[in-house]
């Protein structure tokens, strides 16, 4: 059994670029149980789509190896195989056969093929200039994010945002 551990933030933009690297995970991988960490705060943003979706979570207020440690104890019941930051999605199906290097993706603007890609620039987006910018997911956002020559793995992390945006919004409505 495979099982992977994404760590991220509690804010409401990290939410959407977890809740992307699960689902790109879920989409690619069924049989890979996926579990998020976050650090405990004072006002922590909640993540609803979480107990939605059934993924297992822990809210930790240590060492981040402790708590990917805890999660797999209780959740997971097996040694993730990566850690990997909610900047991450799998994009290939295969994408276990080159994660056993300690970086295990490459930019989704590279040429290079690979299984999992850093989100943070895709054609036009900027993960950083948007977080400052926009308040949303990019999700609806795709046709105005891409570029006129786009990589394969540009083009497969846009079809998968285009695939999620309606069941995001879904299931994190009021």
């Amino acid at each position: 059994m495979k099982s992977i551990v994404i760590t991220t933030e509690s804010s409401p933009h990290h939410e959407w670029l977890a809740f992307s690297s699960w689902y790109s995970i879920h989409r690619n991988s069924p049989d890979t149980k996926v579990g998020v960490i976050f650090p405990r705060v004072d006002k922590s943003h909640q993540f609803n789509w979480l107990r939605k979706c059934q993924v297992p979570f822990l809210a930790y207020s240590g060492k981040q190896e402790d708590a990917v440690n805890a999660l797999t104890e209780r959740f997971l019941k097996c040694e993730p195989i990566a850690v990997i930051p909610d900047t991450i999605m799998m994009i290939r199906s295969d994408g276990f056969n080159d994660i056993s290097s300690d970086t295990c993706w490459v930019l989704a603007n590279s040429d290079e093929i690979a299984s999992f890609v850093d989100i943070s620039r895709i054609g036009k987006f900027n993960l950083e200039e948007w977080v400052k910018n926009e308040k949303g997911h990019p999700f609806h956002k795709t046709t105005q994010i891409a570029s006129r020559t786009k990589t394969v793995n540009e083009q497969r992390v846009v079809a998968l945002w285009r695939q999620m945006g309606g069941t995001f919004d879904f299931i994190n409505r009021p």
